[in-house]
């Protein structure tokens, strides 16, 4: 079983569970494709998982320097990894594969900062009382 039968499964899988991420999981399987395109299955190892991370973190440089594919953000790379480890689920339930490889993740650091401060929080209702203000959490 080569990569594009994983990926041919999995777009499958998506379409009979009327998955409306279709064109997202299509998207990873592109850039996972540039990548595994043409290898077996069976050949594909965490080693070549985290080799797939490193130049997906690094783009693509030419010999002068001029970036061909820039890098790609770690929460683009976590959902191509997803769906790398998906293809390899479907394929183990379907008693095509009997191992799959470890697919590392990714740290993604996508925590919104000043979202809650204080000093841009509205404040109490019109003519609330001073014990309401209280347990609004505001300065009476």
């Amino acid at each position: 079983m080569r990569f594009e039968t994983l990926a041919e499964n999995l777009v499958n899988d998506y379409k009979a569970n009327q998955r409306r991420s279709v064109g997202g999981v299509t998207r990873s399987i592109k850039r996972l494709a540039k990548f595994f395109e043409g290898r077996r299955a069976v050949d594909i190892t965490t080693a070549d998982v985290r080799a797939y991370i490193a130049e997906r973190q690094a783009g693509v440089k030419d010999s002068a320097g001029k970036v061909l594919v820039k890098p790609a953000a770690n929460a683009t790379i976590q959902n191509e990894l997803a769906a790398l480890k998906r293809m390899f689920n479907l394929a183990r339930q379907a008693g095509e594969l009997y191992h799959v490889p470890h697919i590392p993740r990714v740290t993604v650091d996508n925590a919104r900062i000043g979202i809650h401060r204080r000093d841009r929080a509205p404040g109490p209702p019109r003519g609330a009382s001073p014990p309401a203000q209280a347990r609004a959490g505001f300065r009476v």
